[in-house]
Protein backbone atom coordinates (compact mmCIF):
# COMPACT_ATOMS: atom_id res chain seq x y z
CA UNK A 1 0.00 0.00 0.00
CA UNK A 2 1.00 3.37 -0.81
CA UNK A 3 2.09 6.02 2.02
CA UNK A 4 0.52 9.32 0.69
CA UNK A 5 2.99 11.99 1.06
CA UNK A 6 2.64 14.56 3.42
CA UNK A 7 1.92 18.36 2.75
CA UNK A 8 5.13 19.28 3.93
CA UNK A 9 7.59 16.66 2.35
CA UNK A 10 5.67 17.62 -1.23
CA UNK A 11 6.57 21.56 -0.86
CA UNK A 12 10.38 20.32 0.50
CA UNK A 13 10.61 18.25 -2.84
CA UNK A 14 9.41 21.03 -5.62
CA UNK A 15 11.58 22.82 -3.60
CA UNK A 16 9.06 25.85 -2.11
CA UNK A 17 9.89 25.40 1.36
CA UNK A 18 12.73 24.39 3.33
CA UNK A 19 12.83 21.78 6.01
CA UNK A 20 12.99 24.44 8.89
CA UNK A 21 9.73 26.03 7.53
CA UNK A 22 8.24 22.70 7.55
CA UNK A 23 9.83 22.58 11.80
CA UNK A 24 8.56 26.32 12.20
CA UNK A 25 5.41 25.23 11.14
CA UNK A 26 4.46 22.09 13.06
CA UNK A 27 5.48 23.52 16.50
CA UNK A 28 3.59 26.36 15.68
CA UNK A 29 0.82 23.54 15.17
CA UNK A 30 1.03 22.06 18.31
CA UNK A 31 1.36 25.81 20.55
CA UNK A 32 -1.02 26.43 22.61
CA UNK A 33 -1.87 29.52 20.81
CA UNK A 34 -3.07 27.29 17.69
CA UNK A 35 -6.26 26.47 19.44
CA UNK A 36 -8.40 26.81 16.12
CA UNK A 37 -6.65 24.07 14.73
CA UNK A 38 -4.60 25.47 11.77
CA UNK A 39 -3.59 23.21 9.45
CA UNK A 40 -0.12 23.09 8.62
CA UNK A 41 -0.51 24.47 5.27
CA UNK A 42 -2.13 27.95 6.38
CA UNK A 43 0.72 28.26 8.61
CA UNK A 44 3.00 28.12 5.73
CA UNK A 45 0.41 30.59 3.75
CA UNK A 46 0.52 33.15 7.16
CA UNK A 47 4.38 32.83 7.46
CA UNK A 48 5.24 33.84 4.23
CA UNK A 49 6.45 30.65 3.17
CA UNK A 50 4.66 29.50 0.14
CA UNK A 51 1.90 31.15 -1.79
CA UNK A 52 -1.60 29.93 -1.21
CA UNK A 53 -2.23 29.07 -4.72
CA UNK A 54 0.73 26.56 -4.25
CA UNK A 55 -0.48 24.95 -0.81
CA UNK A 56 -4.16 24.52 -3.17
CA UNK A 57 -2.61 23.13 -5.81
CA UNK A 58 -0.07 20.14 -3.97
CA UNK A 59 -3.46 19.51 -1.75
CA UNK A 60 -5.50 18.80 -4.71
CA UNK A 61 -2.62 16.63 -6.09
CA UNK A 62 -2.69 14.77 -2.35
CA UNK A 63 -6.17 14.57 -2.21
CA UNK A 64 -6.42 13.23 -5.88
CA UNK A 65 -9.00 16.30 -6.96
CA UNK A 66 -8.42 19.15 -8.62
CA UNK A 67 -7.87 22.44 -8.15
CA UNK A 68 -9.84 25.81 -9.35
CA UNK A 69 -8.89 29.11 -9.51
CA UNK A 70 -12.23 30.52 -8.96
CA UNK A 71 -11.28 34.33 -10.24
CA UNK A 72 -10.41 33.02 -13.77
CA UNK A 73 -13.59 29.81 -14.16
CA UNK A 74 -16.48 31.65 -15.68
CA UNK A 75 -19.66 30.37 -13.29
CA UNK A 76 -23.18 30.51 -14.95
CA UNK A 77 -24.85 32.91 -12.17
CA UNK A 78 -27.82 30.03 -11.95
CA UNK A 79 -25.90 26.89 -10.98
CA UNK A 80 -24.90 28.60 -7.40
CA UNK A 81 -28.44 29.09 -6.66
CA UNK A 82 -28.75 25.39 -6.33
CA UNK A 83 -27.65 26.08 -2.82
CA UNK A 84 -29.17 28.45 -0.39
CA UNK A 85 -26.64 31.68 0.19
CA UNK A 86 -26.58 30.50 4.27
CA UNK A 87 -25.52 26.64 3.81
CA UNK A 88 -22.71 28.07 0.67
CA UNK A 89 -21.58 30.31 3.45
CA UNK A 90 -21.33 28.17 6.17
CA UNK A 91 -19.44 25.64 4.44
CA UNK A 92 -17.86 28.14 2.43
CA UNK A 93 -18.26 26.02 -1.34
CA UNK A 94 -20.13 27.32 -4.38
CA UNK A 95 -21.33 24.90 -6.42
CA UNK A 96 -19.58 26.05 -10.04
CA UNK A 97 -21.16 23.51 -12.80
CA UNK A 98 -23.63 20.95 -13.37
CA UNK A 99 -23.16 17.98 -15.78
CA UNK A 100 -26.50 15.88 -15.69
CA UNK A 101 -26.87 14.23 -11.93
CA UNK A 102 -23.32 15.43 -11.03
CA UNK A 103 -22.60 18.85 -9.25
CA UNK A 104 -18.98 20.31 -9.03
CA UNK A 105 -18.57 21.79 -5.89
CA UNK A 106 -15.99 24.42 -5.13
CA UNK A 107 -15.05 24.32 -1.33
CA UNK A 108 -12.32 25.80 1.03
CA UNK A 109 -12.54 22.10 2.62
CA UNK A 110 -13.09 19.44 0.24
CA UNK A 111 -13.14 16.89 2.88
CA UNK A 112 -15.62 18.10 4.82
CA UNK A 113 -18.20 15.18 4.61
CA UNK A 114 -20.87 16.86 6.20
CA UNK A 115 -21.22 19.75 4.04
CA UNK A 116 -20.96 17.17 0.73
CA UNK A 117 -23.66 15.21 2.07
CA UNK A 118 -25.98 18.36 3.28
CA UNK A 119 -25.62 19.26 -0.15
CA UNK A 120 -25.98 16.21 -1.68
CA UNK A 121 -29.42 15.53 0.06
CA UNK A 122 -30.76 19.00 -0.35
CA UNK A 123 -29.72 19.04 -4.21
CA UNK A 124 -30.50 15.24 -4.93
CA UNK A 125 -27.18 15.34 -6.97
CA UNK A 126 -23.79 13.54 -6.89
CA UNK A 127 -21.20 16.03 -5.08
CA UNK A 128 -17.95 15.92 -6.59
CA UNK A 129 -15.80 18.31 -4.74
CA UNK A 130 -12.93 20.05 -6.14
CA UNK A 131 -10.62 22.87 -3.93
CA UNK A 132 -10.69 26.52 -3.80
CA UNK A 133 -9.19 29.06 -2.26
CA UNK A 134 -11.91 30.11 0.51
CA UNK A 135 -11.48 34.29 -0.13
CA UNK A 136 -11.99 33.45 -3.78
CA UNK A 137 -15.13 31.33 -2.73
CA UNK A 138 -16.27 34.25 -0.30
CA UNK A 139 -15.51 36.87 -3.18
CA UNK A 140 -17.65 34.57 -5.90
CA UNK A 141 -20.53 34.66 -3.02
CA UNK A 142 -20.75 37.83 -3.01
CA UNK A 143 -20.61 38.44 -6.70
CA UNK A 144 -23.38 35.39 -7.07
CA UNK A 145 -25.51 36.34 -4.12
CA UNK A 146 -25.69 40.52 -5.26
CA UNK A 147 -28.29 41.03 -7.88
CA UNK A 148 -31.52 38.51 -8.20
CA UNK A 149 -31.39 36.44 -11.23
CA UNK A 150 -34.33 35.82 -13.58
Amino acid sequence: MLKRKRLGEMLVETALITIADVETALKMQKAPSNQTGRRIGRILIEMGAVQERAVLEHLAKQMNISYLDLPHYLVDPIIPKFIPEHMCRRHLCIAVNKVGNRLTLAMEDPLNIIAIDDIQMLTGLIVKPVIASGKDIAAKLDEVFKFPVD
